[in-house]
């Protein structure tokens, strides 16, 4: 079931392989908003792209980037646009003096924090504006009302700096409306965790990725009605970024699931064919009468 439960089955047991938490986590943030600042100039696009391609750059091939970093972007419709991630078990000098300003060099403008936190402040700083202990059951009560899209690269063909101008330039024409927001996280990168494991050691199948989008609008206030402008805007997201770069050969994310997808297409783009077909089999033999079921289930697809 790792990485392909919703089709599957109920676990009704887990078993958890515990790690030492680290000694302490930098947790850093570097807004870059000022980049920005010429709103949709492309003064501003410029700035934005070519920053993120030095951040590229430094993610695919620089040795300051080690297993023990995490880091991603968040830009949204009001004007934000930060670099935030964690730095676990390091030297907070070390970091602020050699690390962090290799991976904002592209920008000439950033205020950065850096905070030094035992592991469960950095979980509380991760969970925030929510507390680490949430309600159980009919208590819980954190909604939202939302569509989201995902956009998955490959390690082997970075963005190119068309692709990030589409992008960019996307955004900021479109600042204080959806609401959206995207987020763009490392998954790559020298010594990447999740790209050491085997494409056939589980479902995931994008052991090659080096980014991945998630581009999420919704209501402002969580609650319904919905404005269907605000998924043109997030579709919009991410073709530009595939249009602007048609040999990315780009894939979606499974997590960040996508409803507008037919069951063919969800299976293309989350598995590929040689996980799906795999998973296809272990379907029929499992489940052959349908019990787990949605929209994008494997199986409702035929082999690919």
């Amino acid at each position: 079931m790792r990485g392909a439960g919703e089709s599957f089955g109920i676990a009704t047991h887990f078993y958890f392989q515990t790690e030492e938490a680290p000694k302490n986590v930098l947790y850093f943030v570097s807004d870059l908003a000022a980049q920005e600042k010429d709103t949709g100039s492309k003064k501003a696009v410029d700035a934005l792209a070519e920053g993120f391609e030095k951040l590229q750059e430094f993610s695919i091939s620089s040795p300051l980037l080690t297993p023990n970093i995490t880091f991603g972007t968040f830009i949204d419709s009001n004007g934000t646009f930060i670099l935030r991630g964690w730095c676990m078990d390091c030297d907070k000098a070390a970091f602020e003096a050699t690390i962090l300003p290799a991976m904002v060099a592209g920008f000439p403008v950033h205020t950065d924090t850096i905070q030094d936190l035992d592991w469960i402040s950095a979980l509380e700083a991760l969970a925030d504006p929510d507390p680490l202990n949430l309600p159980l059951g009919h208590s819980y009560h954190n909604h939202d009302t939302f569509y989201a899209k995902s956009l998955v690269t490959r390690e082997s063909i970075p963005l190119t700096n068309a692709a990030l101008k589409a992008y960019f330039q996307e955004v900021l024409d479109h600042q204080h409306q959806g609401p959206f927001f995207s987020i763009i996280n490392i998954y790559g990168g020298p010594g990447s965790a999740i790209n050491a494991v085997s494409k056939d050691e589980s479902a995931y199948s994008d052991r090659d990725a080096l980014w991945v989008f998630q581009n999420y609008g919704n209501t402002a206030t969580t609650l319904p009605p919905y404005d269907p402008a605000t998924t043109k805007i997030v579709d919009a997201l991410n073709d530009v970024v595939v249009n602007a770069q048609p040999d990315g050969d780009f894939t979606m994310y499974l997590n960040y699931i996508d409803p507008d997808l037919n069951a063919m297409t969800a299976a293309e783009e989350y598995y590929g064919a040689t996980t799906y077909n795999k998973l296809l089999l272990l379907k029929k033999e499992y489940d052959p009468g349908f019990v787990f079921w949605n929209p994008q289930s494997v199986g409702n697809s035929i082999a690919l």
